[in-house]
């Protein structure tokens, strides 16, 4: 997507009960909905993890099925758009 004009650039926000292999499930949703990840910030604290990302999608459709696919990894107690 890169420099493509018609790819909209947000930012999503989740908190998860922090695991191993959770970024791995959440980057393979990434590459099955063609997402361009452009930045990842994390913050684990104990147990539990917030991460945001910084996300190039071409609507707000393929946004809005990432996050709810996003929502149901194991684990993801919320995922939304900033």
């Amino acid at each position: 997507m890169g420099k493509d004009s018609s790819v909209s650039r947000w930012i999503s926000n989740s908190t998860a009960h922090d695991r191993p292999g959770l970024l791995k499930d959440v980057g393979e949703l990434f590459a099955q909905e063609k997402i361009n990840v452009v930045r990842v910030n994390t913050l684990s604290q104990g147990r539990y993890g917030a991460h945001g990302i910084h996300l190039e999608v071409k609507d707000i459709a393929q946004l809005a099925r990432f996050l709810a696919r996003a929502g149901q990894v194991r684990g993801v107690h919320s995922a939304r758009r900033r």
